[in-house]
């Protein structure tokens, strides 16, 4: 009886910590939940050019979050090729809950992160990107496909990139000092095509 009684403890207390744990993330900001210590990593960049083979890059992820104010928050998304260049990725979203979201006239398409999953198609006159991964508190993945309608510096017409970030993080502890990244000023993309703006450098 007693062991009975002891299983039913248990299976109570576990419960009453699942529920507390639910109703705290569903009131936590998309900042509070994924903010803080930058999420760290590998990338990958699969390269198809117009009549050339195909290319695979590897090198270091990372996804940070930065300049948030009380309904927004930047995006970041970094990938680090050495000497053979890097990739930056900066969308401005609305916090909505523990949901981000890019989207309206001025935006080309849609971008998300709703229920840990990543979403995003978005068309402009220079490429078109689909996104899809996910994010959570302790490991973020992105799969990202550009196809370029117009060439850049790096990527001829019609070539397409693929890439892949695959980070983790320990989520921050009392005490941690988590808001020490330096930036720099470096060609990033947007909704909007490329642009040159901000991102942390940590």
């Amino acid at each position: 009886m007693k062991n009975i009684l002891y299983s039913i403890l248990l299976l109570a207390m576990f419960a009453a910590c699942s529920k507390d744990e639910n109703r705290d993330f569903e009131n936590m900001t998309f900042q509070e939940l994924y903010g803080g210590r930058p999420y760290r990593g590998t990338a990958k960049a699969i390269i198809t050019g117009v009549g050339a083979t195909e290319q695979t890059i590897d090198g270091d992820g990372r996804i940070v979050l930065m300049d948030e104010t009380a309904d927004s928050v930047s995006l970041v998304f970094l990938a680090d090729f050495g000497k053979t260049g890097e990739v930056n990725m900066k969308l401005r979203g609305k916090q909505d809950g523990n949901s981000f979201r890019v989207e309206g006239d001025n935006i080309p398409g849609f971008f998300r992160v709703s229920n840990e999953s990543i979403q995003g198609d978005i068309d402009n006159p220079t490429q078109t990107m689909k996104f899809a991964g996910t994010l959570k508190r302790e490991q973020g993945i992105l799969q990202l496909e550009v196809y370029f309608k117009e060439a850049t510096e790096s990527f001829p017409q019609g070539s397409s990139l693929k890439l892949h970030l695959e980070t983790s993080r320990k989520l921050p502890q009392e005490g941690d000092d988590t808001s020490g990244c330096q930036t720099r000023v470096v060609p990033i993309w947007g909704p909007n095509g490329m642009t040159m703006g901000i991102v942390p450098d940590c």
